[in-house]
């Protein structure tokens, strides 16, 4: 089995079900157990949740490790906003968040910390880093979890309140070319600006899941909500969206396309912001594509694109709508919702492999 979808009490429930739906679809659990990790907060709580610990051979024989916890009312990584700043954001606490945190490393050590285990997503120093999803405060109403075909990647779809999403993945990119690495992971918030939804606007910009949040993070941004491990250039680390251990994004995915107006950087936002087609109704899908920065140059290197994920203008589907295309059946969604933020017409179709 490769696509399973239900409904969910909880963040914690959320992992555990996930964990239950990797170990089936070829990936070893290392651990599962409760975690209650602390951080420095604002308010004193420390959060209480669960740690998952996975990893996989994928086809080319990379092996991946990844590390997720679940925590409510908690501070996920090391790195975050709770030491500056305002203590609140509206009546919310922003330095801490009920979600789901992942990161990647290259190893596992059952004593250490969730997100330091071995070769682990850093700032450049000690602290962690990573991406997450957040403000997922109660019952989760729909989750939807897919793996490709080898099940060397998984994308996990929540609906954390009537008709409003949130995603996050990992696994291999589909590799151009011969290089070591490919491992990714990404999800709608990075690990240092985890607001809730309900936050103040700043800069016209919604914290958490507002611009800032859909990301993939344009060069605007040093805190990575996606991370690509590569060792190439005499360097092998994550490459993330921030510049302290080398550079990398994803070309393509929405948040890219919102910025590339600002930035002038994607060569895609006329073709997706022109569709669906006015002749036919159709919206095509677009590749997700990967790119990384080389070492002490201004030149990018494709590194591939996330085998079962594609963009697209939503406007003519329903949310996790079924599109069936040759041999293929793609569900579609909304990459936030449809309705509250200018990025509402724009959305994610993922694979169903079953």
């Amino acid at each position: 089995m490769a696509y399973e979808t239900g409904s969910s009490t909880g963040v914690v429930d959320l992992l555990e079900k996930l964990a239950t739906f990797l170990v089936a679809n070829g990936w070893t659990k290392n651990l599962l157990a409760v975690d209650n990790t602390t951080y420095h907060t604002w308010t004193g709580l420390n959060g209480t949740g669960k740690r998952l610990h996975v990893q996989k051979t994928a086809a080319d024989a990379t092996v991946m490790y990844f590390n997720l916890r679940a925590v409510t009312r908690g501070i996920i990584f090391g790195e975050h906003h709770g030491d500056s700043g305002s203590k609140y954001a509206s009546t919310w606490y922003f330095s801490e968040i009920t979600g789901i945190g992942l990161n990647g490393s290259t190893g596992y050590d059952v004593g250490q910390p969730w997100d330091t285990q071995p070769g682990y997503q850093n700032n450049g120093s000690v602290l962690s880093r990573g991406c997450c999803i957040n403000a997922v405060d109660g019952t989760i109403p729909n989750y939807w979890f897919f793996s490709s075909a080898n099940n060397d990647c998984v994308i996990v779809m929540v609906e954390y309140t009537g008709g409003k999403f949130q995603y996050f993945m990992f696994g291999l990119i589909h590799k151009i070319g011969t290089w070591t690495g490919g491992q990714f992971c990404l999800a709608t918030c990075n690990s240092y600006w985890p607001y809730l939804i309900r936050a103040s606007t700043w800069s016209g910009q919604v914290k958490g899941i507002g611009k800032l949040g859909y990301m993939a993070i344009p060069s605007s941004d040093t805190n990575p909500a996606s991370a690509i491990y590569a060792n190439i250039d005499s360097s092998a680390n994550w490459k993330e969206n921030g510049e302290s251990n080398g550079y990398a994004q994803f070309d393509g995915l929405i948040a890219n396309l919102a910025f590339a107006d600002h930035y002038g950087d994607n060569f895609m936002l006329g073709l997706i912001m022109n569709s669906p087609n006015v002749f036919n109704a159709v919206a095509p899908m677009f590749k997700v594509h990967g790119r990384i920065k080389r070492t002490g140059t201004n030149n990018w290197s494709m590194a591939g694109w996330i085998e079962n994920l594609r963009q697209l203008r939503i406007d003519n589907y329903a949310n996790a709508e079924e599109v069936v295309l040759g041999s293929d059946t793609w569900m579609v969604f909304p990459a936030h919702c449809r309705t509250e933020d200018e990025l509402s017409g724009y959305g994610i179709a993922v694979k169903k492999v079953v």
